[in-house]
């Protein structure tokens, strides 16, 4: 009996303390590198302006999209 192969791992790109994983089906999950947290201190809050159904594009900056 062939062992089960091992899911890929997805792509994780690191960029100015952010980390963005690529997941399927254009879904993506992002959070702080160890050092920006470092850096930070504690987190109780962030606010992403990025609602259901916006499309965002490579290199987009979202601390400055308007709503």
């Amino acid at each position: 009996m062939a062992a089960a192969p091992h899911p890929a791992t997805p792509p994780v790109t690191v960029q100015d303390g952010v980390w963005i994983e690529q997941r399927g089906n254009g879904h993506y999950r992002l959070g702080l590198a160890s050092d920006a947290l470092t850096q930070i201190g504690d987190i109780s809050f962030a606010d992403l302006p990025v609602m259901v159904d916006d499309e965002l594009l490579a290199n987009d900056d979202l601390g400055g999209r308007k709503r």
